[in-house]
C-alpha cells in the first residue's frame, strides 16, 4: 500500500496536518460498498509524528492504543517500529525508526525516509497527542464492531440453532468488546472527589435498603448498590433460606424495590412455595415434602401467603447453568422493565456461584478455580453496572475455605458466613444462629450479628419466637 502527503495550502513548514491519499486496503465482507470504514488519517499521523518528536509521548500512547489500531497499514508498521525501540530502550527518532524499518526490509513499503520526513511534521502540537490517540481507538472500536454486527447478521440468515443461546452469545461478544473500548486514565483529585459525592447524594436520594435482619442491618448498614456479598456456609446451614428471608424482606418493604433471583439449584415453583412458608409461618415440611398432611387451616393459609408472595416485585429465573453473561443480559433486561413499571432492581441474588457455567469464561481447558474467580469479577462488574446488591451464594470446605475457589472472597465486596446448629430434620425449635461479617467494606471486619433460625418456616428472624407453625 502506497501512502503519499501533500501540503495543505497556506500552512506553515511545521506543524500542519497532511491529508493523505492511498490505496485502500483489501475490501472486507462487512464494508459497505462504496463507503471506507471509520477512520481518521490524520489523527493517526499527529500520534506517530508526536512520538517521533517527543518519546516522552510514547508511554501514554501505548496505554491507549495498539499498532493494529491504526487503520493504514503503513501507519500500522511504523507505529511497530516506534513501540519495538521503546521496549528495547532505544532512542527514538525519525533516523532509528527509518533503520529499524529499513533493517526489516519495510521501509519502502511505508512510503520511504521522505514519506517519514513529511510525517514527522504532521502535528500542529504534541500537547494534544492524547486526544488525537483516542480519535484513532475511537475509529478501531467502530470498525471492530461493524465487523463483529455483520459477523452476527450473517448469522442470524442461517440456523442459529437454539435461539436464546445464540443471542446471549452475541451478548457476551458485543459486552466483552465494549469492555475492552474502555480507556482508562489516573483520575485528578478533582474527578475523584465529584464522583464520591455524587455516590453519597446518590445513596442519600435512594435511602437505605435494609435487609429486614435488625442485627446485620446495624453491623452492615443493609444492602449496598454496587456491592457483591458473599455468602456461605457449610452444607445445610441454610443459605438459600437466609437468602429468601432478605429477599421478602426488601421487596416487601416498598413496591419500588424489585429483586431477582437466579435459582441455579432448585426450580422457580420450589423457591416459591419456601417463601410463601416463611412469610406464611407455615411448616415447610407438610407444604414441600408431605402436601398430603395439610389440612384445611393449613391448605387456606398457604393460599394466602402464595397470593401474597405473588404481589411481591420478584423476578425468578431458574434455568441451569447459566454463564455470567446470560446472567448479565437477564439482570439488564429485567432491571429495564423494572424502571418502565415505576420500580427499581435494588438486589440480585445468585444461588449459587458453583453451579454458574463458569466453563464460558476460561473455555473448556480452563480450570474450575480460574473460572469461578472470573464469575467472581463478572459479578462485580454487573453489580456496578446495574447500579443493586448483588448476593452470591457458595459451599464452604470443612475448613472453612470457599469450596473451589478463594478468589471468590477476594472478589466480593463483602463476606457473610452463617453458622449455627444443623438441627434434625423436621425440628420446630427455634436455634440460634449466627452471622458472621467475615469482610466487609461498611463497618468492622469480625462482627457477628444474632438472629434465630426457624427451620420449621424455613426464615431466619430477630424473633425467637413467632405465630404460625
Amino acid at each position: 500500500m502506497n501512502y503519499q502527503a501533500t501540503r495543505r495550502r497556506g500552512s506553515s513548514e511545521r506543524g500542519t496536518f497532511f491529508r493523505f491519499q492511498h490505496s485502500e486496503r483489501s475490501e472486507q465482507p462487512w464494508q459497505v460498498a462504496g463507503n471506507l470504514p471509520p477512520h481518521n488519517l490524520d489523527a493517526e499521523a499527529a500520534v506517530l509524528s508526536a512520538m517521533m518528536l517527543d518519546p516522552r509521548t510514547i508511554a501514554m500512547v501505548r496505554s491507549i492504543l495498539d499498532a493494529a489500531d491504526l487503520y493504514s497499514t503503513s501507519h500500522c508498521m511504523i507505529c511497530e517500529a516506534i513501540y519495538a525501540l521503546d521496549s528495547a530502550k532505544r532512542t527514538v527518532d525519525l533516523i532509528s525508526v527509518a533503520a529499524w524499518l529499513r533493517d526489516r526490509d519495510a521501509l519502502q513499503k511505508v512510503g520511504g525516509a521522505v514519506y517519514l520526513g513529511q510525517l514527522a511534521d504532521a502535528t500542529p502540537s504534541v500537547a494534544n497527542v492524547s486526544q488525537h490517540a483516542r480519535i484513532v481507538a475511537e475509529k478501531s472500536w467502530m470498525r471492530r464492531m461493524i465487523e463483529l454486527l455483520w459477523t452476527c447478521a450473517s448469522e442470524g440468515y442461517g440456523d442459529v440453532g437454539d435461539t436464546e443461546r445464540w443471542l446471549t452469545k452475541v451478548s457476551a461478544e458485543v459486552s466483552r468488546l465494549v469492555r475492552g473500548c474502555k480507556v482508562e486514565r489516573a483520575a485528578t483529585m478533582t474527578e475523584a472527589a465529584n464522583e464520591a459525592m455524587d455516590m453519597v447524594t446518590a445513596a442519600l436520594d435512594r435511602g437505605g435498603i435494609m435487609t429486614g435482619l435488625d442485627e446485620l442491618d446495624r453491623a452492615t448498614g443493609g444492602l449496598h448498590s454496587g456491592e457483591v456479598t458473599l455468602v456461605t456456609g457449610p452444607t445445610g446451614r441454610g443459605k438459600t433460606s437466609l437468602a429468601t428471608t432478605v429477599i421478602l424482606n426488601v421487596a416487601s418493604a416498598s413496591p419500588q424495590n424489585g429483586v431477582l433471583v437466579f435459582s441455579l439449584e432448585q426450580p422457580k415453583a420450589e423457591i416459591t412455595m419456601r417463601m410463601a412458608c416463611s412469610c406464611g409461618h407455615i411448616d415447610a415440611y407438610h407444604v414441600l415434602r408431605r402436601p398430603d398432611l395439610l389440612d384445611q387451616v393449613g391448605h387456606s393459609r398457604l393460599v394466602k401467603a402464595m397470593s401474597w408472595v405473588t404481589q411481591l416485585p420478584i423476578r425468578i429465573d431458574d434455568r441451569k447453568n447459566l454463564s455470567p453473561e446470560a446472567i448479565r443480559a437477564r439482570a439488564l433486561q429485567v432491571k429495564a422493565e423494572m424502571e418502565d413499571e415505576g420500580g427499581r432492581l435494588v438486589m440480585i441474588v445468585v444461588d449459587h456461584a458453583l453451579l454458574t457455567d463458569w466453563r464460558a469464561e476460561v473455555g473448556p481447558r480452563g480450570s474450575k478455580y480460574e473460572g469461578l474467580g472470573e464469575v467472581g469479577l463478572r459479578m462485580v462488574e454487573l453489580a456496578e453496572e446495574a447500579e443493586c446488591a448483588i448476593w452470591m451464594l457458595a459451599q464452604l470446605n470443612k475448613d472453612e475455605g470457599i469450596r473451589d475457589c478463594p478468589l471468590l472472597e477476594q472478589h466480593s465486596h463483602s463476606w457473610l458466613n452463617i453458622r449455627r446448629e444443623k438441627g434434625e430434620a423436621g425440628e420446630t425449635r427455634p436455634i440460634p444462629a449466627e452471622l458472621k461479617v467475615k469482610k466487609q467494606r461498611n463497618g468492622a471486619d469480625g462482627v457477628t450479628a444474632a438472629c434465630w433460625w426457624h427451620g420449621q418456616f424455613l426464615l431466619f428472624s430477630d424473633q425467637e419466637y413467632l405465630q404460625g407453625g
